[in-house]
């Protein structure tokens, strides 16, 4: 009796062995197919670019002033005219009265207290003038102002201010100064934070500034709302006061 077991036992093992192999076989196959099929899955694609344009400088003063350049030159009145002269810095001459601060008014009606404003280093703060003609303390020479034209120069503003925030590093703040009415100085000025715009600083700039930027006679109803929205809270009233170490740049929030 011993013979046929021991033979039968032979066999179940060698059984249980192929069974085994066979097993192992088919996972090693599975884990190669799925190498295979990792190894031919495309790589993700990138993130869109934020602009078809930036800076080439690396240079944070070389790039302000190409951001000036860019666009600048892509606003315009006329076919044959510029909207506005994009100047890098402030209109008030440094030599005889140095902006040490930028103060903002946390009210329309802000009082004397500190505690009624929030300060801003010059050293993270970006200033633009927007300028019309320089004989006409930069106010718009050619025709009439209107709500279409100021709407246009809101989103000149708003788009320095966007290249500006996304490419110059350091910068968190920028002021654009607005140009002043014919007879006039300058007035009101343009005031953003990158903590306010972090959604239009991550998408690309086309889904915010849709298109080309158009002559104020083709600015539709639509564009005005959308400019409007984009900018409405941040235009400010400008004013001067001293201070121990210069003078401070006040803003206060327009009323309308």
């Amino acid at each position: 009796m011993a013979g046929p077991v021991s033979a039968l036992s032979k066999v179940s093992v060698g059984g249980r062995f192929r069974v085994a192999y066979f097993a192992l076989a088919a996972l090693f196959g599975a884990a190669v197919g799925a190498f295979v099929v990792f190894e031919r899955a495309p790589a993700p694609q990138p993130p869109p670019a934020w602009s078809s344009w930036k800076p080439s400088s690396a240079d944070p003063q070389l790039q302000v002033q190409q951001i000036a350049t860019h666009v600048g030159a892509q606003y315009h009145l006329s076919r044959d005219q510029k909207l506005v002269n994009v100047v890098v810095g402030s209109p008030i001459d440094p030599s005889t009265t140095p902006i040490s601060a930028v103060a903002v008014a946390k009210t329309t009606h802000p009082g004397a207290k500190s505690s009624d404003y929030r300060f801003y280093d010059l050293s993270t703060t970006a200033m633009y003038t927007l300028c019309g003609d320089p004989k006409l303390r930069c106010a718009i020479r050619e025709g009439k102002p209107s709500k279409v034209r100021g709407a246009l120069v809101e989103r000149e503003a708003f788009e320095l201010a966007l290249y500006t925030l996304r490419y110059v590093r350091g910068t968190r703040n920028v002021v654009a100064f607005f140009p002043p009415p014919k007879g006039q100085g300058f007035s009101h000025a343009l005031f953003f934070k990158s903590n306010d715009v972090q959604q239009e600083l991550q998408q690309p700039l086309d889904r915010t500034l849709r298109g080309k930027p158009p002559l104020p006679s083709q600015l539709s109803v639509r564009d005005r709302q959308l400019i409007a929205g984009l900018t409405a809270t941040r235009m400010f009233n400008v004013s001067l006061a001293n201070a121990k170490s210069g003078s401070l740049l006040i803003l206060v929030p327009a009323s309308s």
